[in-house]
């Protein structure tokens, strides 16, 4: 479950958001839809703890300042609009990066059989599976979007 309460936050002193309540219970979804600068992005971004806000993020009724970013990116992530590609990955070892909390008493060992399972279920879910070996500067930038979210 996520609740926020009285969430105000903003860049360089002006608040774009101001006091916004709202819980979402497991298995809920929830749009967000709102003109350019409305504050939508950054209320992410408050939610993700990446930009410092007022009132209160509860993760699980526990409060995101009290918790450890390790913890708080277990159950919450967040994909930019635009991002940068550095490296020339695969598909399937893009995905795999998303694994890598997991896999926190074997950061250099190989992953596992249910690591690898996970990261095929997710390429299957965007219906990326078939690209699995194909490189991500190869990609467009919707596929790309696709393997970032998987």
């Amino acid at each position: 479950m996520l609740t926020l309460k009285n969430v105000s936050a903003g860049y360089g002193g002006g608040d774009v958001l101001h006091d916004v309540s709202f819980t979402i219970a497991a298995g809920d979804r929830l749009a967000v839809m709102g003109a350019n600068g409305c504050g939508k992005s950054t209320m992410l971004r408050a939610i993700a703890g990446v930009l410092p806000h007022r009132g209160e993020v509860l993760l699980q009724s526990r409060s995101t300042t009290r918790m450890k970013r390790r913890e708080i990116a277990r159950h919450i992530a967040m994909l930019a609009q635009i991002s940068g590609i550095y490296f020339s990955y695969s598909v399937f070892d893009t995905v795999m990066m998303g694994r890598y909390l997991h896999m926190q008493d074997r950061v250099f060992g190989a992953p596992t059989e249910e690591d690898r399972a996970r990261v095929e279920a997710c390429l299957e879910a965007v219906v990326l599976l078939d690209m699995q070996d194909r490189e991500i500067t190869q990609l467009s930038g919707g596929q790309l979007q696709r393997v970032f979210l998987a």
